[in-house]
């Protein structure tokens, strides 16, 4: 075991990919109330400004006015996390079926992100 901020956290798990199953969850991590979106690294702000035009198409308006008021993400260096629509989803969140999905991985799995791996929901909750 490891301590991480006071929580003991398995050897293992900084080195398992997470994923989600989403069928059970529905995407719950990616649509938590309290208004914090999911832990970004300094480095991947660039990322997104440069993506976020290749997935603004996937994102529900009420996301898009969000990002247009408030900006794509908040925080201040080493603390940035993306920003949430009406303190719950993340605004890169899309809707199929009833399941919260990440438009960055859907515009990945599409090959639109010219093969760059931005997955802001490879690593959370874990983050």
């Amino acid at each position: 075991m490891i301590e991480i901020q006071k929580t003991l956290v398995e050897d293992d798990i900084p080195e398992i990919r997470f994923a989600c199953n989403t069928a059970t969850c529905k995407g719950a991590c990616c649509t938590l109330a309290g208004g914090q979106g999911a832990p970004l690294l300094d480095e991947e702000l660039e990322q997104i400004e440069h993506s976020f035009p290749l997935i603004k198409s996937y994102l529900p308006q009420a996301h898009l006015d969000t990002i247009e008021q408030f900006g794509l993400f908040e925080g201040e260096p080493k603390a940035y996390t993306t920003m949430c629509f009406n303190n719950r989803a993340c605004v890169f969140v899309l809707y199929e079926e009833g399941i919260a999905r990440c438009a960055f991985e859907k515009a990945f799995l599409e090959n639109k992100l010219n093969g760059e791996n931005l997955f802001l929901a490879t690593s959370f909750p874990f983050e």
